[in-house]
C-alpha cells in the first residue's frame, strides 16, 4: 500500500499550536488531526456541491462553502 501524502506538514501544526499557546504536537497527533480536517473538508465540499447544483451551477462558489459550513454547524 502506498504511503498517504500529508496535506499539512508537522511544521504547519507546530506553528498553529504555538499560536494557540501550546508548546508541541506529536507526529501521531498531527496526523490524526490532519485526517479529521480532511474528512470535515470533504463534508463541506459535498454539501457545497449540493448547494451549487440546486442553483444550477457546476462551480462551487465561496457563498456555497459559507452556507455549507453554517448548515453543517461547523462555524
Amino acid at each position: 500500500m502506498a504511503k498517504r501524502k500529508n496535506i499539512f506538514s508537522i511544521n504547519y501544526f507546530e506553528r498553529v499550536f504555538k499560536e494557540a499557546g501550546a508548546e508541541r504536537i506529536s507526529r501521531r497527533a498531527a496526523e490524526f488531526l490532519e485526517r479529521h480536517i480532511e474528512e470535515k473538508v470533504k463534508e463541506i465540499l459535498i454539501e457545497a456541491q449540493k448547494i451549487a447544483k440546486n442553483s444550477r451551477r457546476s462551480t462551487i462558489m465561496m457563498e456555497d462553502v459559507k452556507i455549507a459550513i453554517k448548515k453543517l454547524k461547523l462555524e
